[in-house]
């Protein structure tokens, strides 16, 4: 379904730009290059505050599976989907503390 949805923006947005912004876009410029759901700042500000809230989550996890069993390094890495370099920045965090 989505497939045909695209592909009838891309059909309609360049041969008919009045009523592709009538339907999708919010102004002239948005309908001519076909763009949907643009973002403005506040949203753009919000997803960035989103992805350093899940970073921070995600180390805070390493950090208390580091403090807290007895896995290694790599199987950390693996159960959060991190890089092992990041890993063992944050072990050695952990052990001076």
């Amino acid at each position: 379904m989505r497939f045909l949805m695209e592909a009838f923006i891309a059909l309609v947005c360049p041969l008919f730009p009045e009523i592709a912004r009538r339907t999708y876009g919010q102004n002239e410029n948005d309908a001519i290059v076909c763009k949907i759901n643009t973002m403005d700042i506040f949203g753009q500000v919000a997803e960035m505050k989103w992805r350093e809230g899940l970073q921070e989550g995600l180390e805070k996890g390493v950090r208390a599976m580091l403090a807290n069993t007895g896995l290694s390094v790599k199987e950390i890495a693996s159960v959060f989907g991190l890089s092992v370099a990041l890993v063992k920045k944050l072990a050695k965090e952990v052990r001076a503390k």
